[in-house]
């Protein structure tokens, strides 16, 4: 959301230069959310394929995100590059988002679930039975 503010609002690039990946874990690490270690424990208990499906898509937007940040950098005025930042966040970072939070809500693309034959679904709804 930040990325796609940019135009509007200039002064974001540097709290996007100061952005940092995190992982799943980290992320719930250092999140309030009340029920962060068994977010945590869920996740290791996936099956790999799921986790692996969810840390390539995740990877993906590090990079994106990453190659912004160089951009921004690079840049004399953030504003000149704001727009096409924008774009850039819009099309290519909130699908993937949109694909890695399917993956954690167990909805798998169809080439990342034929790694096995029950469905991830299923296998998710197991591991809250």
């Amino acid at each position: 959301m930040l990325l796609e503010m940019l135009p509007d609002m200039p002064d974001c690039a540097e709290d996007v230069l100061e952005w940092d990946p995190l992982d799943y874990e980290g992320h719930f690490e250092n999140s309030t959310f009340k029920d962060k270690n068994l977010a945590i424990q869920a996740y290791h208990a996936a099956p790999a394929y799921l986790r692996e499906h969810l840390e390539a898509q995740v990877a993906d937007i590090n990079r994106l995100v990453g190659e912004i940040q160089d951009q921004l950098r690079a840049a004399p005025n953030p504003a000149e590059v704001a727009a096409m930042i924008a774009d850039k966040a819009t099309l290519e970072i909130k699908p993937l988002i949109a694909i890695a939070g399917a993956v954690i809500h167990g909805h798998v693309e169809p080439e990342a679930s034929e790694h096995e034959g029950d469905g991830a679904q299923a296998e998710i709804d197991a591991l809250f039975a």
